[in-house]
């Protein structure tokens, strides 16, 4: 997956939006956080699962503090900063405009309970390592995933799911 692939996905995401029933925010409109952490459902490619996290602006700032907006968070950190799931989860990516946003990703088959990813991963950095490598790749899926949840709101899709021809 490369940028051509990334500039693609972008214009999907430009045209589901300008598609949208709903008034779009204005430019520089300020960012909506929410009142409790948001969790969404999961989405995959053929070697992970991913999901997103939308924290308050209260905790946003506490990670921000923690981490400056420049690393990503250890298990501990982000289970200290109150985010809830099951084991396996490891934040994979900072989205600079929407820092609030934590990207997570593990390997499929993990086991929920041990966080133990299966045989087939390699042992250094399991998940991390192979899932998914390539920056373009997570960027790719990320935006295809902002495809999904924005026509899934306007009733283009009933599921948070990648279509098939994705």
């Amino acid at each position: 997956v490369g940028p051509s692939s990334l500039q693609a996905a972008e214009r999907l995401v430009h045209a589901a939006k300008a598609q949208s029933t709903r008034r779009a925010a204005p430019v520089g409109a300020m960012v909506h956080y929410p009142d409790d952490i948001e969790y969404s459902d999961k989405y995959m490619d053929i070697s992970c699962e991913y999901r997103h996290v939308i924290l308050t602006r209260a905790i946003a700032k506490a990670m921000l503090k923690l981490t400056v907006g420049n690393r990503l968070l250890e298990e501990k950190e982000w289970r200290d900063l109150g985010v809830q799931q099951s084991r396996g989860w490891a934040h994979y990516e900072i989205h600079k405009p929407e820092p609030h946003i934590l990207l997570f990703r593990r390997a499929l088959g993990t086991d929920p309970i041990t966080g133990q990813v299966p045989s087939g991963f390699a042992a250094s950095g399991g998940a991390l390592s192979s899932c998914c490598s390539a920056t373009w790749a997570s960027r790719d899926l990320f935006l295809r995933m902002l495809v999904v949840s924005v026509r899934a709101r306007e009733g283009g899709w009933s599921e948070t799911r990648l279509p098939a021809a994705w």
